[in-house]
């Protein structure tokens, strides 16, 4: 959950639920039981998110798909993905690598 900082009224859920990984926008002067909308883009359940301090139509999330959103709050749409480092360490790539040079070994004529 995270407070939008400028209206004190406004928040922002999300869940961790990898079944619905939604964030859900919410005005409390109208209602506290129904979100004025929903933002779907995460395909895993979101981890964490955060408005942005400066400026209040953005914010970002971060979700078990290893992926980390910038939201605009005008058109309720994703319009950025920061890129994440392989978690791996890059080690999955090392591995693609060696079993390419193996394959090719092994078709080489000997």
């Amino acid at each position: 959950m995270a407070w939008n900082p400028t209206q004190g009224l406004h928040m922002m859920t999300a869940s961790s639920d990898d079944r619905s990984p939604g964030l859900k926008l919410w005005d409390l002067r109208s209602s506290t039981t129904m979100p004025l909308t929903t933002l779907e883009g995460h395909t895993g359940g979101v981890l964490s998110l955060d408005w942005c301090p400066h400026d209040d139509t953005l914010m970002m999330s971060c979700g078990k798909d290893n992926r980390t959103l910038m939201w605009d709050l005008y058109s309720l749409q994703a319009i950025a993905e920061i890129p994440n480092e392989d978690p791996s360490g890059g080690q999955q790539q090392q591995q693609q690598h060696q079993q390419q040079q193996q394959q090719q070994q092994q078709q080489q004529p000997q």
